[in-house]
């Protein structure tokens, strides 16, 4: 009895499993016919939106893409189906069937692309074609424009009713200036960002990007296909990126360092492009350089005014300090020189028995001084000039009048007892 039990449990189970099992399978066979409006399992956030939110968001018309073979260029629909900013996306090519064949997979049904896109077919730069395809968009992406219909999508965007354009170009910087296109972006009044590229090279999106304006030249003038979509599609939705015209190519050094720090923070793609287009990579290369220690021009120019400006005004400071000691020494001089006169007159007035006052208060009266003072400044000037020697000077006016002794003091006193003396200090005998 027992042994029936068991039996009976593990039949039981068995078919349970084989029920699980081939519920599985049945399942993920039939998603591949199940029609695209019960998807109930696809993760399409369209479908949870409200329908306020829908009305509130744009249609896009994208062209420039689908006409290669080799390549099925539904990156760039992906980059602008995952913005959720879209409510259409249409796919402009020259073939509408080619188009669908790069665009419908199981990967845009699954990720609910399929469900938004549109395909219309025509010449991009057609005047009565792209009126009629654009009448009910609110935007243009241009990619890969040739130089020569720059000009002509400019107007086309602005005849219509689209409100933004973004437009791309695989040019030089020389033919980005001499296209005009810039005037013509800045004339049209729509929200717009313009885009040289490098020469566009197949290849997964590896994320550094060298941004620089677009009359730059770039270090590599080529780039990623993918790196450069992922610019142009997420440039509807960067502030950094209205109203300007860059200029895009492989990441230098500096791109490839900022974005590795980023990366280390957790920053998503969009971070990177809005910091590599805006402030952040700028923000960067300064506080390295500053790091390093180098000069920019600016700084190189400000530290050399400054550095003019102090020597300027240390050479005015010398001059000044040099006048003042000039001065000094010229005044000097003249005190000096008014000593010396004084001296000599005194000595003078000793021989001739003359002598009433004291030398030091003859020295040091004012009238005296001022006196004398117009004889000393011209034989100071004299000096200065190399016409006066100083030192002979003195030495002869010693040989010539002898400093008096007290013996000679003695005399000058029998002298004056005597009464007068004549003009060399010999006493007059009176008649």
């Amino acid at each position: 009895h027992a042994l029936s039990i068991i039996c009976a449990t593990l039949s039981m189970i068995r078919l349970i499993i084989g029920a699980l099992t081939l519920y599985v399978v049945n399942f993920h066979c039939c998603t591949a016919f199940v029609p695209n409006n019960i998807k109930c399992f696809k993760a399409n956030k369209l479908c949870m939106q409200s329908d306020d939110e829908s009305e509130n968001r744009g249609k896009i018309l994208v062209s420039g893409f689908l006409t290669s073979k080799v390549r099925t260029d539904q990156f760039v629909f992906d980059v602008l189906h995952a913005q959720s900013k879209w409510n259409s996306i249409v796919a402009f090519s020259p073939s509408t069937s080619f188009a669908k064949k790069r665009l419908i997979s199981r990967t845009a049904r699954y990720s609910g692309l399929s469900d938004v896109l549109e395909f219309k077919e025509g010449d991009a730069f057609d005047s009565l074609t792209m009126a009629e395809n654009l009448s009910d968009c609110t935007s243009w992406l241009c990619f890969d424009c040739p130089l020569d219909k720059l000009r002509v999508a400019v107007d086309i965007a602005k005849s219509s009713a689209v409100s933004s354009l973004v437009l791309c170009a695989t040019i030089s910087s020389e033919e980005a200036k001499s296209s005009g296109v810039y005037e013509s972006l800045k004339e049209s009044g729509l929200s717009y960002t313009f885009i040289r590229m490098g020469k566009l090279l197949d290849g997964k999106e590896s994320g550094s990007i060298c941004v620089r304006e677009s009359e730059e030249d770039l270090p590599t003038e080529s780039i990623v296909r993918e790196d450069a979509c992922r610019v142009a599609a997420e440039s509807f939705r960067i502030d950094g990126a209205k109203d300007r015209a860059i200029a895009i190519g492989k990441g230098d050094e500096d791109s490839i360092e900022f974005l590795k720090s980023l990366r280390q923070k957790g920053a998503d793609r969009l971070t990177e492009i809005e910091n590599l287009l805006g402030s952040g990579i700028i923000d960067f290369k300064e506080a390295k350089r500053k790091a390093a220690g180098i000069e920019t021009e600016e700084e190189k120019a400000e530290r050399l005014k400054k550095q003019e400006e102090a020597n300027r005004v240390a050479n005015e400071e010398s001059r000044k300090r040099d006048l003042e000691m000039r001065e000094r020494t010229y005044q000097r001089r003249v005190n000096t020189e008014i000593d010396n006169i004084l001296r000599h007159d005194f000595t003078t007035l000793s021989w001739i028995g003359k002598r009433g006052i004291e030398e030091e208060d003859y020295m040091s009266n004012e009238e005296n001084r001022e006196k004398v003072k117009p004889r000393a400044v011209k034989r100071v000037e004299a000096y200065q000039r190399g016409d006066y020697d100083y030192d002979s000077d003195v030495e002869r006016r010693e040989k010539q009048f002898p400093e008096p002794d007290e013996e000679s003091d003695d005399k000058d006193d029998e002298t004056k007892e005597l009464g007068k003396v004549d003009s060399e200090g010999r006493p007059i005998e009176e008649k």
